[in-house]
């Protein structure tokens, strides 16, 4: 019950996933909830598995989450829906924005990549923060894993270094890296080397939240590590999760509250999808109440420049485990707002077709960005070409001055482009270095009789098809709803008849 004491363990037979520890005349006193969980946290590889007498029920998360009986029958409706926009999806991209991302060799300037994985994959949400802030735990507690032998292994010690990948599988297994980087939608991740592949860890389970969602756990935040410790490019890899997570979690608790120099990279890397992450104060019900709202206040006002944002992020605090609150700990408060979150995670996994089409439109003005960038160049190249003059001197000079020859003034110029949206001229002259500049068409040469203009139908892509995708699958969802008397949802695909916690808010 929330709020209430935690009691003894009781004997209860042992079954196949839950140990129980025995009682006996012998047994000492009832420890308190910190240290029953700290004994579950240092020594997980034990094989008693301590149980609370009365877990928090589930029925929030199932409710929200979309667990229950009559969103799975929903589900069976909507999702042939979803699966027919997303190869529609596929079919836009190859024939509109990947011939002009092919010709202007897009892959060797940005690790932006669409394929099958990045489209028909389940939502994913990244997990971060510092070591033992209880990030796997919660991922269990999702899972209504907690206190089986099935369950995520945790630690009060930073017990892992890896990134963890917790996907659903028929069968419960462990996954090594090389296993998980064969895989067709990991299959990027063997650009980062075999020291990260050695790094990398999966577990597939037979979850039914899984076939929403895949969990992302990156090696906790931990301050104090050595300068180039690390033997794989942390950061980039931590950069190809954070730009494929529908949301981002960052869990804090309030023992570990300050910003180092590794947290503040991290953080760094989230500037421009603030509107997807979400910042977590865990283990909540330990602070007393009169401390709580400083506390909270403290971490989001803390974080608030790292981000680059002038509002203070969203922070919920909570004990988000399914032991109940500690005594005298605001209840009700920890309850709402973790329904809040609850709902974001919805929103991130219901709007995975919305997310999809969002990723290919951005990526599609990227490269229609990229490929006026290179004809600009060319084009400068071209009018400065003389008979006598050596192509390579010429090109050279363009790219290592470009700002001599107005290129970044004229491309500013056209109407649907912005100087902010740009790369820096640096990425330019490697990737020059790469590819001779003389070597492209220009915009206009690339287009043929049979074919067309490969700018046209991109610029069609980002202005027409994509949207007119998005505005489809709303209305064929909202005729399944309406047809089948199904739960209505909202524009994130969350239902609306459950109805959102009354603190949804960004603070206490």
């Amino acid at each position: 019950v929330a709020g209430g004491e935690e009691s003894d363990v009781p004997a209860l037979p042992a079954s196949p996933d839950v140990a129980h520890t025995p009682s006996s005349p012998s047994s000492p006193e009832p420890r308190d909830h910190q240290d029953e969980e700290d004994q579950y946290e240092e020594d997980y590889e034990d094989p008693i598995i301590l149980v609370p007498a009365s877990p928090r029920s589930r029925d929030q998360i199932e409710s929200i989450l979309g667990l229950d009986e009559t969103a799975r029958g929903a589900s069976k409706r909507t999702d042939p829906i979803a699966d027919a926009i997303l190869k529609d999806l596929k079919n836009i991209y190859g024939s509109s924005i990947k011939p002009l991302e092919s010709t202007y060799k897009y892959q060797d300037i940005s690790n932006r990549q669409i394929s099958d994985a990045e489209i028909f994959s389940p939502s994913m949400v990244l997990m971060l923060g510092p070591y033992s802030t209880g990030k796997s735990t919660f991922i269990n507690y999702l899972m209504g894993l907690e206190y089986t032998r099935r369950a995520l292994r945790t630690g009060a010690s930073p017990s892992h270094g890896v990134f963890r990948i917790i996907q659903y599988g028929s069968e419960d297994q462990e996954l090594d890296g090389t296993r998980l980087s064969a895989d067709w939608r990991y299959q990027f991740l063997q650009k980062f080397g075999q020291n990260f592949i050695d790094q990398l860890r999966g577990n597939a389970l037979d979850v039914p939240l899984l076939k929403k969602v895949t969990f992302v756990e990156a090696p906790g935040i931990l301050e104090m590590r050595r300068a180039g410790e690390r033997l794989y490019p942390f950061n980039d890899v931590l950069q190809w999760f954070i730009d494929r997570a529908d949301l981002v979690l960052v869990m804090f608790d309030y023992t570990k509250l300050d910003a180092g120099y590794e947290l503040e990279a991290v953080l760094d890397q989230l500037k421009g999808r603030e509107a997807q992450v979400r910042i977590l104060l865990n283990k909540a019900d330990q602070i007393p109440p009169e401390e709580l709202i400083k506390v909270q206040g403290s971490l989001f006002w803390n974080l608030s420049p790292l981000l680059g944002i002038s509002a203070p992020p969203i922070v919920y605090a909570g004990s988000f485990t399914s032991r109940p609150y500690r005594s005298n700990s605001p209840a009700q408060l920890f309850m709402a707002q973790e329904a809040a979150l609850l709902h974001d995670i919805a929103k991130a996994i219901n709007a995975r077709v919305d997310n999809r089409v969002a990723i290919a439109r951005r990526h599609a003005v990227r490269v229609r960005n990229h490929a006026q960038m290179v004809d600009s160049y060319l084009t400068t190249y071209n009018k400065n070409k003389g008979f006598l003059t050596s192509k390579h001197k010429l090109a050279e000079d363009i790219v290592e001055n470009p700002h001599s020859y107005n290129i970044y003034e004229g491309v500013s110029l056209l109407s649907n482009v912005s100087r902010y949206d740009l790369p820096d001229p640096e990425i330019y002259r490697d990737f020059f270095r790469v590819h001779n500049l003389y070597d492209f068409p220009t915009l206009k040469g690339s287009c043929s009789y049979l074919h067309g203009c490969p700018i046209d139908k991109i610029e069609n892509a980002i202005s027409t098809e994509l949207p007119e995708l998005l505005s489809r699958y709303r209305r064929l969802l909202t005729k399944a709803a309406v047809s089948n008397n199904l739960p209505q949802t909202d524009i994130h695909g969350v239902r609306t008849g459950v109805p959102p916690p009354p603190h949804h808010s960004k603070s206490l």
